[in-house]
């Protein structure tokens, strides 16, 4: 990737994607969990006859079940899998025509696993979405900020919540004194992070969700942010603290005019009742409306404070298409799970059922 450096950070100044495009995140990432997985990336460069900058589709290689799949770079990490693409340029008609003869010149593979594809975002359509796709069983959700937090706070509200609010924000304050801590570089920001991947980590596994690394997660995030600070870096943790512990942290991005949510995470042992989970996020939109941020990224998922705060849903599509006969079995067993997968998330009785399964098995399992 080095040798694509420079290339690739100037199309970041004039192009659309995600923060999940960056050179910085996809960067760090190979060089910590990437290189655990023995990763191999798969980077497509396009330029015009001039040599301008007009894409960027950063693949890679992973061997898994024993076949080589073709995915993309940073995936399952990426709440978006798309390309960096210029502006300048109209790419949907060379997309089109050329992305199938793309994909057929690319180093040897069984198949093809591209998940979370955006149709758009945030108004920018993605010049990708002609691939024969399968609607995901997931959305990611945005909003607009304002200027003005208390205004935004104020639309997506109603006065009842608000005053509701505002007691229990004076409830929580009263178990003890809150700071709230803006952590980018220096000493502190390691050990903020693993407390927060911690928190998190038990949080999962109380919902029957394991297989949380927060080794090689630690490894990714603190090389993202950086220990000094002489370092420039996109990433922020956001902590409450309250008599010498944390009880919520946020971990995100600022970048392209959007702050990206990657992780929230509450104490165990916290007090849970007076949402302090919902109090640090509050924090984080306030800074990213101080910050003249346009958009607030929510990252994947349905979740309660999504359905409260976003005011845009992005549907995401999933493709998956085997290159040889190997391929074949693998790409059907792909797509047969994301078929049930969709079906149980927009099936409430399922979805209730899985749920309810999945926490009986972690319970059984950790006893």
């Amino acid at each position: 990737m080095s040798a694509c450096k420079s290339d690739w950070t100037d199309l970041e100044k004039q192009g659309d994607g995600t923060y999940y495009q960056s050179f910085e995140w996809c960067h760090a990432w190979l060089e910590t969990i990437g290189a655990q997985s023995n990763i191999k990336p798969v980077i497509v460069i396009g330029k015009s006859a001039k040599g301008v900058m007009l894409f960027v589709l950063p693949f890679q290689k992973r061997r898994r079940f024993g076949f080589d799949i073709l995915e993309w770079l940073t995936q399952p990490e990426n709440n978006y899998g798309q390309g960096l693409i210029s502006k300048a340029w109209d790419s949907h008609n060379w997309f089109d025509k050329n992305l199938a003869d793309v994909l057929s010149r690319l180093p040897n593979y069984d198949l093809t696993v591209l998940i979370n594809m955006p149709d758009r975002t945030f108004g920018a359509v993605n010049p990708l979405s002609s691939l024969n796709r399968f609607e995901s069983a997931d959305q990611s959700f945005f909003t607009k900020l304002q200027p003005s937090f208390e205004k935004l706070h104020d639309a997506k509200r109603t006065s009842r919540s608000i005053s509701k609010i505002r007691r229990r924000d004076e409830r929580l304050e009263e178990l003890g004194k809150l700071e709230t801590q803006i952590i980018t570089t220096g000493p502190f920001f390691i050990s903020a992070l693993t407390e927060t991947l911690e928190h998190k980590s038990v949080q999962l596994a109380e919902l029957g969700v394991h297989g949380f690394d927060t080794k090689n997660l630690n490894a990714f995030f603190g090389n993202l942010g950086g220990t000094t600070n002489e370092q420039i870096t996109n990433l922020h943790i956001f902590r409450l603290r309250q008599s010498d512990r944390t009880v919520s942290a946020l971990v995100g991005a600022s970048y392209a005019n959007t702050f990206w949510l990657i992780i929230l995470s509450m104490s165990p042992d916290g007090p849970l009742q007076f949402s302090p989970g919902d109090y640090i996020l509050r924090k984080s939109i306030a800074w990213a409306c101080e910050n003249n941020l346009q958009f607030y990224d929510f990252g994947l998922g349905q979740s309660h404070y999504k359905e409260i705060w976003a005011d845009s849903e992005i549907q995401l599509y999933n493709y998956f298409a085997a290159k040889t006969l190997k391929g074949l079995p693998l790409a059907a067993m792909f797509m047969f799970y994301n078929a049930a997968k969709r079906v149980t998330k927009n099936t409430p009785v399922l979805k209730s059922l899985f749920f309810q399964l999945r926490k009986w098995w972690a319970g059984k399992t950790a006893s």
